[in-house]
C-alpha cells in the first residue's frame, strides 16, 4: 500500500514518516554542532580588577594668566617647551634687553662722575 492510499484510509501521515523526519533533524543537528569551535575550560582564580581606561581626550586649565615682560626685550635662549616638566626656581627663557641694559651703563656712568 503506498503513502498516499495510507493517508486516505487513515486520515493521519504514517508512522514512517515521523521516523524519517527525526532521523533527518538528529542528522541536521549532529552536523552543525560537529563543526562547532571548541571553548577550553579554565580554572577560576582570585585577580584583582583593573580599574584604569586609556581614552583620547584633550587636557585644558581651570585658570589660565597671561604673562607679561617687566621689561621689552627680545628673546635671547628658551630653555623649555610645551609639555616639559618644569619645578620652581627652574629657568623658562632668557631675555636679552638693549635698552635697560644701556639705561643701566648710563646710570653707572653718572654715579661714577659724581
Amino acid at each position: 500500500m503506498s503513502n498516499a492510499e495510507l493517508i486516505r484510509l487513515h486520515g493521519r501521515v504514517p508512522f514512517r514518516w515521523h521516523l524519517g523526519l527525526m532521523l533527518n533533524a538528529w542528522l541536521f543537528v549532529s552536523l552543525v554542532y560537529s563543526n562547532a569551535a571548541q571553548v577550553p575550560a579554565v580554572a577560576p582564580r582570585e585577580e584583582g580588577l583593573q580599574r584604569t581606561s586609556i581614552q583620547p581626550a584633550t587636557v585644558r586649565p581651570f585658570h589660565q594668566a597671561a604673562l607679561y615682560a617687566k621689561a621689552t626685550g627680545f628673546l635671547k635662549q628658551l630653555n623649555v617647551d610645551i609639555g616639559d616638566k618644569v619645578r620652581a626656581g627652574d629657568t623658562l627663557a632668557t631675555l636679552d634687553l638693549p635698552e635697560l641694559e644701556s639705561a643701566v651703563q648710563r646710570q653707572t656712568a653718572q654715579v661714577l662722575l659724581a
